[in-house]
């Protein structure tokens, strides 16, 4: 999207001068509940790679576990990428999973039409088109951000910083191994780290909670073999790897840390020379191994030695209470201990 000015000089308005915005356009469907969710993030950053995208994605993740914990398992449909689909495959693989989430990705046919993230778009930039035509400069992606936010929107928005889509490109790794026959793939499915089944056309069992369908001729692959993990999933399963606050591949791993004499998991946001940014859960009642996100967001510095270890994502507590998380048993009578 191309910024405006509500007046501009001939030279502006014919040159080059304008500078341009990202929106990450989308409609969340939640099973269950009647309305569905549009959201945009916005951006000054023109990257849309994989990294990028998922760095889009990232708050709208953060909305659906929140509003809606009891969330396991997201479709996600979108336009087939052209190029570049071996990081988007990598990336769904490894972000879910440290979420505790599971998923598919379904790819339309190309020249398929228009569907409802494209309308979410279009009503967007006839708002801000509406707020210059009454005088309001639009000269950069933060005051298009903060202009729509005062319009009277139902559409959630996100401000998605240019250095956040920088360093998600920095810390992607340098080789990935293409997953064979890339081109005709149209259904992704991922129910651990790494590891991958997909298939030349998606399947509806899917949509029935069955993930693990060998229909359509499906086929497997791992990229946990082939890539050089920062931090082993095998030895981060058996919870027993101590984290490298220095190392920036910790970013977006799940902890526990130690607070007020008690264990809270979370999820390692940022770090620097002498603390870490850690997004919290908290716990369900005096049940100390069920866990919930919290309405508002509890993101906190926490000093180094704060910080125990690195741990699995926590997994959906079934039955009733659906909606909370727990650690896995061993790990947290080790912890405890």
């Amino acid at each position: 999207m191309q910024y405006k000015y509500s007046t501009e000089i001939q030279s502006v308005h014919f040159g080059s001068s304008h500078q341009q915005a990202t929106l990450h356009t989308g409609v969340i469907y939640v099973g269950g509940t009647q309305e569905p969710t549009c959201f945009t993030s916005i951006s000054p950053s023109k990257h849309k790679s994989p990294a990028a995208i998922w760095e889009h994605l990232k708050p709208v993740l953060d909305y659906v576990q929140t509003t809606h914990p009891e969330v396991s398992v997201v479709h996600m449909f979108s336009d087939g990428p052209c190029t570049e689909k071996k990081e988007t495959f990598f990336l769904f693989s490894t972000e879910l999973d440290k979420r505790g989430l599971r998923g598919t990705w379904n790819f339309f046919e190309s020249s398929h039409g228009k569907g409802a993230p494209d309308g979410v778009g279009a009503a967007l930039k006839r708002s801000a088109d509406n707020l210059i035509s009454h005088g309001r400069d639009i000269i950069n992606a933060y005051e298009l951000f903060k202009a729509l936010s005062e319009t009277d929107t139902s559409i959630k928005l996100y401000f998605i910083e240019n250095e956040a889509v920088e360093q998600a490109l920095q810390r992607m790794p340098s080789t990935i191994p293409p997953v064979p026959g890339t081109m005709r793939i149209h259904q992704v499915i991922t129910l651990a780290r790494g590891e991958i089944t997909y298939r030349d056309v998606s399947c509806m069992c899917s949509t029935n909670g069955k993930l693990e369908c060998e229909c359509w001729n499906t086929k497997h692959f791992s990229f946990v073999s082939k890539i050089p993990a920062t931090v082993s999933p095998a030895t981060v399963s058996q919870g027993q790897k101590p984290i490298n606050c220095d190392d920036p591949g910790v970013i977006g791993e799940w902890c526990v840390l130690t607070y007020d004499k008690a264990l809270y998991p979370g999820i390692i946001l940022a770090t620097d020379e002498k603390n870490v940014q850690v997004k919290c859960m908290h716990h369900a009642g005096r049940t100390k191994n069920r866990l919930f996100w919290p309405v508002q967001e509890d993101v906190l510095w926490y000093a180094f030695d704060d910080v125990l270890q690195l741990i699995p994502p926590p997994q959906p507590v079934t039955g009733r209470d659906s909606r909370h998380m727990h650690i896995q048993k061993e790990i947290w009578d080790r912890l405890l201990d």
